[in-house]
């Protein structure tokens, strides 16, 4: 958690998406595999800490030791109490790491390093970027939709958070 979320990932797909012989190119299926693979990496890390603090937020509450003293197991504890008031938050913080992937790869994109000639936001935004001078919304549009997108996913993760999260108001 101490290198940086896009360092991390470029790391990753540099040096096990790329061939020392250049005469042979990577193929498309294993940049793919390992693009996907970093970025589940990077994202394991956010939603591990979200999840560790709500639980721990939610097991020292009283009717979790309410719970525990009339005898209930673990698991049934883990199953009715706390994974439906720590579910909420990670259905919000997994909306807003949405937006992290799609802009991670859009950066990888952008750098040479995501998907060769793919329809990336991040690939439209590189190869708009020559053209800027003589037609610029070659490069305004994958951008603009691609913070439409994001914002998009982060308002859903709000909202859906806001309508699953009515028990923390009844306790």
């Amino acid at each position: 958690m101490a290198i940086p979320n896009l360092v991390l990932a470029l790391a990753l797909v540099s040096v096990l998406a790329t061939n020392v012989d250049m005469t042979n190119p990577v193929p498309i299926w294993r940049r793919v595999t390992v693009l996907v693979i970093s970025l589940t990496i990077v994202l394991i890390p956010i939603l591990g800490r979200i999840a560790r603090g709500a639980t721990l937020t939610w097991s020292g509450r009283e009717f979790v030791t309410a719970a525990r003293s009339m005898g209930m197991r673990d698991m049934q504890i883990i199953r009715k109490h706390i994974v439906p008031n720590v579910l909420p938050a990670l259905i919000a913080v997994a909306f807003l790491a949405f937006g992290v992937v799609i802009i991670a790869e859009a950066s990888l994109s952008l750098l040479g390093v995501g998907i060769p000639d793919g329809g990336s936001w991040g690939g439209m935004i590189a190869r708009g970027r020559n053209d800027l001078e003589y037609s610029p919304h070659v490069l305004y549009i994958p951008v603009i939709f691609l913070a439409i997108t994001v914002i998009s996913t982060n308002h859903i993760g709000e909202v859906l958070r806001s309508k699953l999260d009515s028990r923390e108001a009844k306790v």
